[in-house]
C-alpha cells in the first residue's frame, strides 16, 4: 500500500470533490479510525479553530459545492447536533447538496407524520420545506433488515437516502444478520460478505439510487486493487446509481476510481508543516 500523503487542492478538479465535515460537540475535528477528539480540531487559521461554518466556507471558496457531514455525537449514541446541522443546511445554495451521516436507526424509518418538528431526521423525511438536495446516509447496522427498505419504498421518498457502504466495517462485521445465510466458507475474514450485494439489491428495489463506498486508506486491510474491484463490480451492477467514495490519496488514484464510475470523491483537510492547508 502506498504511503498516505496530503495533496494540494490544485491537484484535483473541484467538481469531483465532496467536502467532509466531522462534527463533535459543536466543533469540526479530524477523524482517525472513525473517531475524533476535541484535541484534533480542524485549524484553517490560528483564530476560531474548529468552527464548522468556517470550514464550510473554506470548501466553497475552492469551488466545492457538495458536502458530507458526519454527526460524531450521534454515532457515539449522544443527542444529535440538530441546531448546528440546521445552520449548515441553511447555508446551502440551490446548486449545492449535502449528505448527512447521523446514525439513522431502523425505528426512525417507520410510517409516521412529522410529530417532532425539532427532530432533524423527521424533518428531512416528512417536511416539504427542507432543502431538496439534503440526503441521509444509511450506514448503521440496525438497518440490515428487509423491513427497513419496505418502509422506504412505501412511505418515504427514496431520493432522501444514500447507502453508506463501509468496506472495513462490512468486512469485519459480527452482526447476526438475516443476510448471513448467504455467507459461505469461500469468503475470507477480510472479504465483503455476500449479503452486502443483497443489501444493495434491496436498496435498489426501494428506489435508492446513490451510494458511498467508504474506507480508510491508512488502516485498510484491503489492497487498492481489491477496493477498485469491489467498486467496479457494484458500479457495473447498479449502473443507474450515482457512486461516490472516500480514501483517495492522489490525483492518479482519483482517475482510476473515476474510470470505475465514481462521480465524487470525499475529501478532508490537513495543515502542512509550512502552514498551508491541503486537501486529503
Amino acid at each position: 500500500m502506498k504511503k498516505f500523503s496530503p495533496c494540494d487542492s490544485s491537484s484535483f478538479n473541484s467538481e469531483h470533490l465532496i467536502g467532509r465535515l466531522d462534527l463533535l460537540g459543536g466543533l469540526s475535528v479530524h477523524v482517525s479510525d472513525g473517531k475524533g477528539t476535541r484535541n484534533d480540531l480542524v485549524r484553517l487559521s490560528n483564530e476560531d479553530p474548529g468552527n464548522p461554518l468556517t470550514l464550510f466556507k473554506w470548501y466553497r471558496d475552492r469551488g466545492i459545492t457538495r458536502f458530507y457531514v458526519t454527526d460524531l455525537d450521534a454515532r457515539l449514541r449522544q443527542p444529535r447536533q440538530n441546531k448546528l446541522i440546521d445552520k449548515l443546511c441553511n447555508q446551502l445554495e440551490p446548486n449545492e447538496c449535502l449528505w448527512l451521516d447521523c446514525r439513522v436507526k431502523a425505528t426512525e424509518l417507520q410510517p409516521r407524520r412529522l410529530s417532532s418538528p425539532n427532530d432533524l431526521v423527521q424533518r428531512i423525511l416528512y417536511s416539504e420545506k427542507i432543502h431538496p438536495s439534503l440526503s441521509l446516509v444509511l450506514e448503521d447496522p440496525s438497518l440490515h433488515q428487509r423491513s427497513v427498505f419496505s418502509a422506504i419504498g412505501d412511505f418515504v421518498d427514496p431520493s432522501r437516502f444514500t447507502m453508506g457502504m463501509n468496506l472495513i466495517d462490512l468486512a469485519n462485521s459480527k452482526i447476526s444478520s438475516e443476510f448471513d445465510a448467504a455467507d459461505n466458507d469461500n469468503h475470507t475474514k477480510h472479504s465483503c460478505r455476500p449479503w452486502c450485494d443483497e443489501w444493495l439489491n434491496l436498496a435498489h428495489q426501494a428506489g435508492i439510487r446513490s451510494g458511498f463506498l467508504l474506507w480508510n486508506p491508512c488502516t485498510s486491510i484491503q489492497g487498492d486493487a481489491e477496493m477498485q474491484q469491489i467498486f467496479q463490480r457494484w458500479s457495473e451492477r447498479y449502473n443507474d446509481w450515482k457512486w461516490m467514495c472516500s480514501g483517495i490519496r492522489s490525483k492518479q488514484e482519483s482517475s482510476l476510481i473515476h474510470d470505475c464510475g465514481c462521480s465524487g470523491i470525499l475529501v478532508g483537510t490537513t495543515r502542512l508543516p509550512d502552514g498551508r492547508v491541503a486537501i486529503v
